[in-house]
């Protein structure tokens, strides 16, 4: 069975040091057009900034000038003994260095029976532009990251299995109904431990199931 093989090829859960973005990614329980989630989760040119290179030092002049020969005699009064150059400071070299990009992420709020990792008819209206962004040209390339989310109702050992169970859902998902390759998707269950809304533990926000492109 499709699903059986899935949960067999899936990669498996990858660091939990993977860091939530920020709240701008969230798009709830809207439902995305395929080309924008194209263009939300493709990978954007990678930014540019400037580092600053340490100039070499100028070297310094510390020579005393040349003594006069003994039989030479001084009439005038004599010459100043020269003071060292001045170090000068050269030109700081400004260097183009890039920055890399954060990775493009979408948070949706997939909806789910209650305690459960059903898809709902709502959460496969919302998945289905999902799967075809995946199919396309522009995303073929890449892999991804479904984290799956829970809000803090419940003992944190049955929200993480619910959250992981939850987003091994929407890969299987992808894969039975739109042939996305088991090996472009990773599954992460986070539980409680990444809520999107801290101030409001057990709000409906906080369920949710993110996918982010893994660009390395």
């Amino acid at each position: 069975m499709k699903k059986s093989l899935l949960t067999m090829m899936i990669a498996g859960v990858l660091s939990t040091s993977m860091t939530w973005a920020d709240q701008s990614s969230h798009v709830g329980s809207q439902v995305l057009g395929a080309n924008e989630i194209i263009d939300r989760l493709q990978p954007k040119v990678k930014t540019r900034g400037i580092r600053i290179n340490q100039p070499a030092q100028t070297a310094v002049n510390t020579q005393q000038p040349a003594a006069q020969p003994a039989a030479q005699q001084v009439v005038e009064q004599p010459v100043q003994q020269i003071q060292p150059v001045q170090q000068v400071q050269s030109v700081q070299q400004v260097a183009a260095v890039e920055q890399p990009a954060p990775a493009p992420t979408i948070s949706m709020e997939i909806n789910f029976g209650y305690n459960s990792a059903q898809l709902t008819d709502q959460s496969i209206a919302q998945l289905a532009p999902l799967g075809q962004a995946l199919q396309s040209q522009e995303l073929a390339g890449f892999g991804f990251m479904l984290e799956g989310h829970t809000d803090a109702s419940g003992p944190d050992s049955y929200n993480m299995s619910l959250s992981e169970q939850r987003a091994l859902a929407v890969g299987n998902f992808l894969y039975q109904y739109y042939g996305v390759d088991p090996s472009r998707l990773n599954i992460l269950g986070r539980g409680e431990t990444a809520l999107l809304d801290p101030s409001n533990p057990t709000s409906g926000v906080n369920r949710r199931v993110s996918i982010t492109t893994l660009t390395n």
